[in-house]
């Protein structure tokens, strides 16, 4: 209900005859007003007055209520004690005071009141009590004999004073108006006086005088000769600074200038005419205000006063070295100051743990890097305001101007109805299993008008090299990516039906992000039926090498320190050197699944997903001719726990970021024997710089070399099908990471509570 603004303007009870009979009431007038303090005229309320005995908030001795309208000034005018009531007011103990009043108001007219205060009824209510204690005078004397008037009896003691009530609170000025008010009604006639009339409008006040005109600034002062500048001396080594000469004598200020004098007041205007007695009029309008005097001129400025001498010039450090009694040129000097070379520090690299506690300089690259990589989820990172809001069917959340809306989860309420979500008209499906991207404008809204939808996400400054896209496509009608753009489908729906690129299906529900070249054409497998999705375009060579142009999230700084570390570690690297000339070495040496891959003619080894490669499985290319290789075999079975439960490390989740995610891990969390403690300890094949996978990685094994892979090379990781840790925390990463189940299916990338224990599989860069 709006919040009502109740002015009270006048409680008068009726007055009391001696003679007459007294009426079971009084009168109570009120100007009702809206939170904008709009007066309602001509409005239906309902109202609720409730006589509290002994204090407010005391014991309700009659409630009663009313249907008024308001008049055309907004005012309602009641009786109390004739209103519609269950309560008997002709028993109200006036004597067993003090009594208050709460007033409460429903602006629709119903019965739904709002108390809009409380206060005390004052000495004339209680004239009511008169009619049964008397009438406040002396008995009469007795009629004197005939033809003569008896004497006066005397006059009866004055009753005492009610209690007074509280100054009760001033009501808002009434809206202007020339009208005066109507005047209030008579009182009844009685031999007490009845209440005053309100004043009559004031009159205008008059214009102010114009301000006098201010006097001239005082002149500034003649400004001083400069000082002499001393000789310069001969230029030498530095040596001790010199004393400081004497300061020179400031000039004198300049004579302030009077004040000027101040003009003549304005006359005052005429009083108005006492208005005739009825509501307090407007305030009248303020007059202009006299116009501002003249600013005086400024005083002159003083002359400065005479610079001071410039100091000795000191020895350099060479003629001091050479006052000690020291002999040589000042090269002889300078080599002098010279300690002796230290001896090169020795750091031991067998391991990543190893590097992680020695290498400070390794610690501060890696930590200051962290959210890099080629996360396609997150194109501009998550650096922007949280925001959680809801929308429903025909109310919906529009993106503001200039930023871009990342949902990373949302549901139906009521939960149970479980409805799509809208995305400018379009149903991209039921709680989709990944990060939604909307452009400034677009509208979210649920698709059934019985439900909404409540979402949680970051609103980011909008940049045009990313553009977000929702659109549709069937059999018939596809959706072709433009020219010089790449196209990152992060949802879609339905789950049922096959999307098709350049007319080869790629499944029912297929992980995303589906990632989709210039000219490619993505479609349904149905021509009745359209697949809806959700996700940006991005230039072709956003993430080249992972750095992503501008984009936050495409950072190259992990993999620089990667290839730092990698290069300290001589064995290793003479290792990986002598394998990329294996068509150059003894063949017998090393095992590989694919001969045909082996040479290609130039003595160089063509890595291919599923080969057998410096102690692992290859399931990753990058196109530069290195990639990640998963360990043949599971590090833990279900036994190990990701850690640091409550505390977030602030991990990644794109490819590129599981080695960074590992260390920071290991830096961050004391808890033992965690998932990427097992990994960064491990050494397996003759490598030590294994990791535990980030979230994308883990995706890529099991698309590539775990089961149903679409290589169709069958699970040769020989993964279990169970659920493996990735290093990469969930939705802010105080309590949950991510895992991904490794059985036939393709989806099953869930989040999950650190202290859970699930399967390990390290994985290593070649």
């Amino acid at each position: 209900m709006k919040r009502i603004l109740l002015s009270f303007i006048a409680i008068a009870i009726a007055t009391l005859s001696s003679f007459g009979q007294s009426p079971e009431g009084f009168k109570y007038q009120a100007v009702i007003r809206d939170a904008g303090n709009l007066i309602l005229t001509n409005q239906a309320v309902g109202m609720q007055l409730t006589i509290q005995q002994g204090s407010i908030g005391g014991t309700a001795v009659y409630t009663e209520a009313f249907s008024p309208t308001s008049n055309a000034f907004g005012l309602v005018n009641l009786e109390i004690g004739t209103g519609m009531s269950t309560d008997d007011f002709t028993i109200i103990d006036w004597a067993n005071g003090p009594y208050f009043m709460e007033t409460a108001v429903d602006i629709t007219g119903g019965m739904t009141y709002e108390v809009m205060g409380t206060s005390q009824l004052m000495s004339v209510p209680y004239a009511l009590y008169a009619k049964t204690s008397g009438n406040g005078e002396g008995p009469q004397g007795p009629t004197g004999a005939a033809g003569a008037v008896g004497a006066q009896g005397p006059a009866g003691e004055n009753g005492n004073d009610g209690v007074p009530g509280p100054q009760g609170l001033q009501g808002p000025a009434g809206a202007d108006s020339t009208v005066p008010g109507p005047t209030g009604p008579a009182g009844a006639d009685s031999t007490v006086p009845g209440p005053a009339g309100a004043d009559g409008i004031n009159g205008q006040d008059g214009i102010d005088g114009a301000q006098g005109i201010q006097g001239p600034a005082g002149e500034n002062g003649i400004n001083g000769p400069d000082g002499i500048t001393g000789a310069q001396g001969p230029q030498g080594l530095t040596g001790p600074a010199g004393t400081n000469g004497i300061d020179g004598i400031d000039g004198d200020d300049g004579t302030q200038g009077s004040t000027g004098l101040t003009g003549p007041a304005g006359a005052n205007g005429n009083d108005g005419a006492a208005g005739a007695t009825g509501l307090q009029g407007p305030i009248g309008l303020t007059g202009p205000a006299g116009a501002n005097g003249t600013n005086g001129n400024d005083g002159a400025t003083g002359s400065d006063g005479q610079d001071g001498d410039d100091g000795i010039t000191g020895q350099s450090a060479y003629d001091v070295w050479i006052s000690l009694g020291n002999t040589g040129s000042e090269a002889d000097f300078i080599s002098s100051l010279t300690g002796p070379q230290g001896n090169d520090g020795v750091v031991d690299y067998d391991s990543l743990a190893n590097i992680i506690s020695v290498d400070s300089s390794f610690t501060a690259n890696v930590s200051g890097s962290i959210g890099g990589g080629c996360d396609f989820s997150f194109p501009e990172g998550l650096d922007g305001e949280v925001i959680t809001s809801a929308a429903d069917h025909n109310i919906g959340y529009t993106v503001p101007s200039g930023k871009k809306l990342y949902i990373l989860n949302y549901t139906s309420v009521p939960a149970s109805t479980q409805y799509g979500i809208l995305i400018n008209g379009i149903n991209i499906g039921i709680n989709p299993n990944s990060t939604l991207i909307l452009n400034p404008g677009d509208v979210l809204n649920a698709f059934n008008g019985s439900a909404y939808v409540s979402f949680n996400g970051y609103l980011t400054d909008s940049s045009p090299t990313i553009t977000s896209i929702t659109n549709e496509a069937n059999q018939n009608i596809g959706y072709t990516v433009p020219s010089g753009k790449k196209l990152y489908v992060l949802a879609h729906a339905p789950s049922t039906l096959q999307i098709l690129i350049n007319g080869l299906s790629i499944g029912y529900a297929p992980n995303d992000p589906l990632i989709l070249n210039p000219g490619d054409v993505l479609s349904s497998i149905n021509s009745n039926a359209d697949v809806r999705f959700n996700g940006y375009l991005a230039d072709e060579n956003y993430f080249a090498n992972c750095g992503g142009g501008s984009s936050n999230s495409a950072s190259n700084a992990t993999i620089d320190s990667l290839s730092q570390v990698v290069s300290t570690l001589d064995s290793t690297l003479t290792a990986l050197t002598s394998l990329f000339v294996f068509g150059c070495m003894d063949p017998a040496a090393f095992n590989y699944n694919s001969s045909a891959n082996i040479n290609d003619g130039s003595c160089n080894f063509i890595p291919s997903i599923g080969d057998t490669y410096q102690g692992g499985i290859i399931f990753y290319l990058d196109g530069n001719g290195g990639g990640l290789i998963a360990a043949p075999s599971n590090q833990s079975s279900g036994a190990s726990e990701w850690g640091c439960i409550g505390t977030s490390i602030g991990t990644g989740t794109a490819i590129g970021s599981g080695f960074q995610n590992t260390a920071m891990i290991e830096l961050g969390c004391a808890t033992p024997n965690t998932a990427a403690d097992v990994c960064a300890n491990l050494t397996l094949g003759g490598y030590n710089d294994w990791f535990l996978p980030s979230r994308y990685e883990l995706v890529e094994m099991h698309q590539n070399i775990g089961q149903g892979n679409a290589l169709g090379l069958g699970n040769i990781g020989g993964f279990a099908n169970n659920y493996y840790w990735s290093s990469s925390e969930a939705f802010g990463g105080s309590s949950t990471a991510w895992i991904k189940y490794f059985g036939i299916t393709t989806s099953g990338v869930n989040s999950w509570n650190k202290d859970e224990l699930e399967y390990v599989r390290a994985i290593r860069v070649f």
